[in-house]
């Protein structure tokens, strides 16, 4: 029984996700449009990496090269959401 939890978790998060952008697009960003909520959704990562730091000060030791493919995925990140929210 514990595996269909499991399977029906990502689903379940997924929808809460979607029900949430649909929420904040349609009730605070209406006039602001997609950047503000992008910017906001961007800074949520500023909030959250000070306690993964406090948890885990290993996680910022990592190689130029490893950065550079984090930026990466993070800029593609970015675009998939923006096309997401278009």
């Amino acid at each position: 029984m514990h595996w269909f939890l499991i399977a029906v978790g990502a689903p379940l998060l997924w929808a809460i996700v979607n029900h949430t952008d649909k929420y904040l697009l349609s009730r605070y960003f209406r006039e602001r449009g997609l950047g503000a909520l992008m910017i906001f959704s961007g800074l949520f990562a500023i909030v959250v990496l000070p306690v993964i730091y406090f948890f885990s000060p290993d996680v910022l030791n990592i190689g130029s090269k490893d950065a550079l493919i984090l930026i990466f995925s993070g800029v593609l990140g970015g675009l998939a959401v923006l096309f997401y929210f278009y």
